[in-house]
């Protein structure tokens, strides 16, 4: 069904995702509004359905490459950066994140990025103090991401020693109703106490 292809491709997608990237592959070669949704469903298969985050990336960047101001161009921006770290491409990462920081300073999206960056300096590059920093520009966001900043902005802080600012952080953090890290905040609150 050529002609339906794009709600036959939808339709595809969750049963037969072989299928469902020929149809999409069809659709996105044909550019415009629906060739964009096309392509960046394409770049979601390979992402979600079929587990290859290296032909994912490489679809986003089709994407980016041939949608330069899409109206999917700030996801797949997202996406892109999302992948790299999974790729184990930590500073292309923070190149593409610095990147879309620049470009889009006040985006609601924000949180997820500096919470990220910080995940990469703690945890590959080792730099606490980078670390803290992107944890702390991240801290004001709502749901997860600012959950997740404010509490290891305090681990940060305490592998910095700067104590009374991890005590603080800590305090802070707890003070929050149903803080995700409640049990072991309260614990490193305890280690860190006069």
């Amino acid at each position: 069904p050529a002609a339906a292809c794009p709600r036959y491709c939808v339709g595809l997608a969750g049963r037969q995702p072989q299928e469902a990237m020929g149809c999409y592959q069809r659709q996105a070669a044909q550019g415009g509004l629906a060739g964009e949704a096309a392509q960046y469903e394409v770049a979601r298969l390979w992402r979600d359905a079929f587990r290859d985050p290296a032909r994912a990336l490489a679809a986003f960047r089709e994407q980016r490459s041939r949608f330069p101001r899409g109206v999917l161009a700030i996801e797949a921006d997202l996406s892109i950066i999302e992948l790299l770290p999974r790729l184990d491409r930590h500073a292309e990462a923070l190149a593409e994140s610095e990147r879309f920081l620049k470009e889009h300073p006040g985006g609601e999206r924000r949180g997820e990025i500096h919470l990220l960056r910080g995940n990469i300096y703690r945890e590959v590059q080792r730099d606490f103090d980078r670390a803290e920093r992107e944890y702390a520009q991240g801290a004001s966001a709502r749901g997860r991401s600012g959950d997740e900043s404010r509490f290891l902005r305090a681990v940060c802080l305490e592998a910095l020693g700067r104590t009374q600012e991890a005590r603080q952080a800590y305090e802070t953090y707890l003070s929050q109703p149903q803080a995700p890290h409640a049990v072991d905040a309260k614990k490193r609150l305890l280690r860190l106490a006069p």
